[in-house]
């Protein structure tokens, strides 16, 4: 005759005390990556940031974007749109301080002027973390650098997915020599500064206001966060969403620029090849951002 198993009862201790009340800021709650992101927007101190223009083939460009987006046309040169580079160094603000690499397409939404954020790489968690989840940005993981040599400054992109961090896979490279000031901001109260052609074309000034104030700038991209497979919806999220940056108080000056891009199918910034540069400029001093929903997908 079988013996019936007998099964020990779990005793039962205190009961868990983490509710969605006293969640952090951000996961993981105890020790949140990133702060809460207020309606006062985050703030990014004592930058140096790099913008590089280029010409790229627009066929291959509107492929990268939403289709409720528009590419933004060079009557000059009607096969080929814009693409805007970044490479920033941050250090201060927000969050502790980082560096970022951005390829952005600049596009019509709605009639306005967005960049729209087609791949974007930071060195640091909490920037990779804080500009997914909250901004939905495609932020990875990468080793950046930004040097200064007088007026003459270089700078890379580095990234493997199959090899480690620091494997010197350069995927992107630059360089800039400073040429001349542009601006200062805060921009002045009653007056409207103006760019020549090509600057305008990706960074229109603001009519100005009666108090200065920054250089406004908008960044759009796709959010999206996918249910487990099988289900019959396939997206959790699904939305297209902006947020609007202020060169607060710095200086905007032009330069001279090179752009290059190494083949990297994990990293694919060839794909909009640099055809022609068309200018550069770097800006120093402080900046600010608020994020704002656009539509659902």
């Amino acid at each position: 005759m079988a013996t019936a198993e007998v099964v020990t009862p779990i005793a039962a201790g205190l009961r868990g005390k983490l509710t969605k009340e006293n969640f952090g800021a951000s996961m993981p709650s105890y020790a949140p990556t990133y702060p809460a992101f207020g309606p006062e927007g985050w703030d990014w101190l004592d930058i140096d940031a790099i913008l590089i223009d280029y010409m790229t083939d627009a066929e291959s460009a509107a492929e990268w974007l939403p289709a409720q987006c528009e590419l933004i046309s060079i009557p000059l040169a009607p096969s080929q749109t814009a693409v805007k580079m970044v490479f920033a160094d941050y250090r201060a603000g927000t969050l502790p301080p980082y560096k970022e690499a951005i390829q952005t397409i600049p596009c019509l939404y709605k009639g306005q002027i967005y960049l729209y954020v087609a791949q974007i790489w930071v060195d640091t968690d909490s920037a990779m973390t804080s500009g997914r989840e909250a901004g939905g940005y495609p932020k990875k993981l990468a080793d950046i650098r930004l040097d200064w040599h007088g007026e003459m400054g270089t700078g890379y992109l580095e990234r493997s997915h199959q090899r480690p961090l620091g494997s010197g896979n350069r995927i992107a490279s630059y360089t800039f020599r400073k040429t001349g000031k542009m601006i200062s901001t805060p921009l002045p109260a009653n007056r409207k500064p103006t760019f020549p052609f090509p600057y305008n074309l990706t960074l229109p000034l603001p009519e100005p206001t009666g108090k200065p104030q920054g250089l406004p700038y908008k960044t759009i991209c796709t959010r999206f966060i996918p249910y487990a497979a099988g289900l019959k919806n396939k997206w959790a999220l699904s939305q297209l969403t902006g947020m609007t940056w202020s060169l607060e108080k710095g200086e905007l000056w032009a330069g001279d620029a090179t752009l290059q891009f190494r083949p990297s199918d994990d990293d694919p910034l060839y794909r909009l090849p640099v055809n022609q540069i068309l200018d550069a400029m770097v800006f120093y001093g402080d900046m600010n951002a608020k994020m704002n929903f656009i539509e659902d997908l």
